[in-house]
């Protein structure tokens, strides 16, 4: 790196320094963790609950993450939530068909966060 400097007399003169490494600040990582319960019915298994937690490195909960969610299995569907401020969210399919389900986030964002885009996938089996 070169420095031109000039003083207020008008001369000039050139200093050389050495390399600097510079480290930029850089965003906490948000992470996103799927998951799901059962609820209703006999055998407490009639309902499908699926959910997200948003975290920081730490295991903070992020409010306002947006993250998106694919769920495989005997339906398809893609999904966009918005955690509340304990860092999750949750949707509700009632009487959900019995099987193998995946559900695997695929996007996650939340202001002044860096998602870690590590593939997450939840697999389970509705009885």
């Amino acid at each position: 790196v070169s420095l031109a400097v000039s003083n207020f007399c008008g001369s000039d003169a050139t200093t050389v320094l050495d390399p600097v490494t510079v480290l930029l600040p850089t965003a906490p990582v948000l992470s996103a963790t799927p998951g799901h319960a059962f609820n209703g019915g006999k055998q407490g298994t009639k309902h499908l609950t699926i959910s997200v937690l948003a975290t920081e490195g730490s295991g903070i909960p992020v409010a306002g993450a947006d993250v998106t969610l694919q769920i495989d299995g005997p339906f398809f569907e893609v999904l966009a939530l918005t955690t509340s401020s304990d860092g999750t969210a949750s949707t509700r399919y009632p009487n959900a068909p019995n099987g193998s389900y995946s559900v695997s986030v695929i996007d996650a964002s939340a202001s002044g966060y860096s998602w870690d885009e590590e593939p997450n996938t939840h697999n389970f089996t509705k009885p």
